[in-house]
């Protein structure tokens, strides 16, 4: 995937049923410190369809530079894309709140206790 690319393959979507998987009390708080972790979670959660990952990208940077989705400068679009894949979106699937699927895109697992967590 090139960072250039705004028309990724990647999807993220909410799922239908609840997962009764538990999460460790300090998965749980290294998840819920990053702002950017947490930004995600708010986004998924606000959403009732498929997501694709440039604009799950765009609407974090929106959050954090303090802007409307459509303003977000490229670099920091560039630079949240880049985080997201490499470090916040397996962080997120390794304490079983997203699981990801490169073939099927990346698929939310609503976690009630998580998402509790988040509120």
């Amino acid at each position: 995937m090139s960072v250039e690319d705004r028309s990724s393959t990647f999807t993220i979507a909410t799922t239908e049923d609840d997962t009764d998987a538990d999460i460790p009390a300090d998965t749980v708080s290294d998840v819920f410190a990053n702002a950017r972790c947490r930004a995600v979670l708010k986004y998924l959660r606000s959403r009732d369809s498929a997501v694709e990952l440039d604009e799950l990208a765009t609407a974090v940077a929106a959050t954090e530079f303090g802007t409307d989705s459509d303003e977000v400068p490229e670099d920091r679009y560039e630079r949240v894309l880049v985080s997201l894949h490499h470090t916040h979106l397996p962080k997120l699937a390794d304490a079983s709140i997203v699981s990801v699927d490169r073939t099927d895109g990346v698929r939310v697992t609503r976690n009630t206790a998580a998402f509790e967590a988040l509120a």
